[in-house]
């Protein structure tokens, strides 16, 4: 449907002008309503676009819970092995000291190295 300013109505071929109370109106100009197909594909569409964005969001919720998932779980193990990297590294210096040496050497019937002969590496 065309509407013009100078009272003309031009629907489905109709171009009728009708003479009220002294101007010219176009009377019989009217919208042609949604057949119940247009409507239902309407309905249809707008359903699919709603579903298809409370997916995308569902999904996208559960990938972000999955990932603070995984970077809990990488936390508590990066923890786990900080905590035994430090065990270890003071079992180091306790087996590296001179005291530790000259004990476990008395255990096997060795007698006590010299100053000179203990090397130590140095940690980086």
């Amino acid at each position: 449907m065309i509407n013009d300013y100078a009272g003309y109505c031009a629907t489905a071929g109709e171009n009728k002008l009708h003479r009220l109370a002294g101007k010219f109106t176009a009377r019989n100009c009217r919208t042609a309503p949604a057949s119940g197909v247009v409507r239902k594909a309407a309905s249809v569409l707008v359903a699919l676009t709603l579903l298809a964005g409370l997916s995308s969001t569902f999904m996208y919720s559960v990938r972000i819970n999955q990932a603070l998932d995984s970077i809990g779980t990488t936390k508590t193990t990066l923890q786990t092995l900080t905590a035994r990297q430090q065990e270890l590294a003071a079992r180091r210096s306790q087996l590296e000291s001179r005291k530790y040496i000259r004990i476990a050497a008395a255990k096997l019937g060795l007698f006590s190295p010299d100053d000179g002969q203990i090397r130590t590496l140095k940690s980086p």
